[in-house]
C-alpha cells in the first residue's frame, strides 16, 4: 500500500511542475456560456470562443478558465455567432497582442480586456453597441481603436490609462461618453466627437496630453463641453457649410467667416484648404 501511494505522489508532483510541453497536449476546451465554448490551440496560440450568445460574465475574484494559461496564447478570435465579450473574461491576460471580434457581438463587458498590457490595436465590429465600464483599461501598449459605427455607449474608465493612445474618431450615432473614459491616456492629443453626443461626462477626457484638442461640429454638445472645459478646439464643416463659403466667396452673399487657411483673407484658397478637409 505505501509503494502505491508513493507512486501516485509522485505522480502528483511530476503534474505540479512539468511544463505542458512535456505531455503531449495539443489543445485544451471547455465551456464559457450556455452555448458558448472555448479551445485553446497550443501550436497556432490561438484562443477561439464560439457557439451562440452570451459569453459567461465572471465575479469580481472570478477568471475565465482560460486565465491561467494565459502564456500559451497570444491571438484571440471570437467568432460569429456569439453575442457578447464577458465580463472579465480576458482580464489581465497580458500576453494577448491581437484580437479579432465577429460581428455578432453587441456588447464589450465590464473589464473584458483590462489590463492586457500586449494588446496593440482593437477593431471594433459595428454590431458593437456598447463598450462596459474600466474594459480596456491599463492596456499600455494599445496604439489604435477603430469604433464600429452603431456604438451607443462608452462606460466608466472604459479606455483610461491606455497611455499610448494617442487620437480616436467617434463615430456618429454614439450618445455617452461616460466619467474617466479616456483619463489618463497620455499621449491623447485628438478626438473627433460625433454631433449625436448628448452626454459627456466632465471628467471623460480628464488628465491627457497638454495639447489635446476636440474636433466637432459647430452648436454641438461636443462643442458645449469643449468650451466648458476650456479644451482647445477645431469646428469641422459639413457640406451645407462649403455650400455658404462658396455664396460669400463667389455672390458675396452675407454669412459667417470661414478664414479656413489662416490668412487673414476669405477668398477661393480657403475653399481648397475646405476640400481637403472634407476629403
Amino acid at each position: 500500500m505505501k509503494k502505491i501511494l508513493a507512486g501516485i505522489l509522485c505522480v502528483v508532483l511530476l503534474c505540479a511542475v512539468l511544463p505542458l510541453g512535456a505531455f503531449s497536449v495539443s489543445a485544451a476546451d471547455g465551456t464559457c456560456g450556455k452555448n458558448v465554448s472555448w479551445e485553446l490551440d497550443f501550436a497556432a496560440k490561438k484562443l477561439t470562443i464560439s457557439g451562440t450568445g452570451a459569453m459567461t460574465d465572471y465575479g469580481e475574484g472570478e477568471f475565465s478558465p482560460w486565465y491561467t494559461l494565459t502564456s500559451y496564447y497570444n491571438t484571440v478570435v471570437i467568432e460569429e455567432g456569439v453575442t457578447t465579450v464577458g465580463r472579465r473574461a480576458f482580464y489581465s491576460c497580458n500576453n494577448i497582442t491581437s484580437v479579432k471580434i465577429a460581428n455578432s457581438v453587441t456588447k464589450i463587458g465590464d473589464y473584458a480586456f483590462t489590463r492586457c498590457t500586449a494588446l496593440n490595436g482593437i477593431a471594433l465590429p459595428n454590431s458593437v453597441i456598447s463598450i462596459g465600464c474600466n474594459a480596456f483599461e491599463y492596456c499600455e501598449k494599445l496604439r489604435t481603436v477603430t469604433f464600429g459605427k452603431n456604438l451607443k455607449t462608452i462606460g466608466e474608465k472604459a479606455f483610461r490609462l491606455c497611455t499610448v493612445l494617442s487620437a480616436v474618431t467617434l463615430p456618429n450615432g454614439l450618445t455617452t461618453i461616460e466619467s474617466n473614459a479616456f483619463a489618463g491616456c497620455a499621449a491623447l492629443k485628438k478626438a473627433v466627437l460625433p454631433d449625436s453626443l448628448t452626454a459627456i461626462d466632465d471628467y471623460a477626457f480628464w488628465s491627457v496630453n497638454s495639447a489635446f484638442t476636440i474636433a466637432c461640429h459647430a452648436g454641438t454638445a461636443a462643442e458645449k463641453y469643449a468650451i466648458s472645459r476650456s479644451i482647445p478646439y477645431t469646428l469641422l464643416h459639413t457640406a451645407a457649410d462649403l455650400v455658404r463659403i462658396k455664396m460669400v466667396i463667389m455672390y458675396g452673399i452675407a454669412a459667417p467667416t470661414y478664414d479656413e487657411n489662416g490668412d487673414g483673407v476669405m477668398d477661393v484658397r480657403d475653399l481648397v484648404t475646405l476640400k481637403k478637409q472634407l476629403a
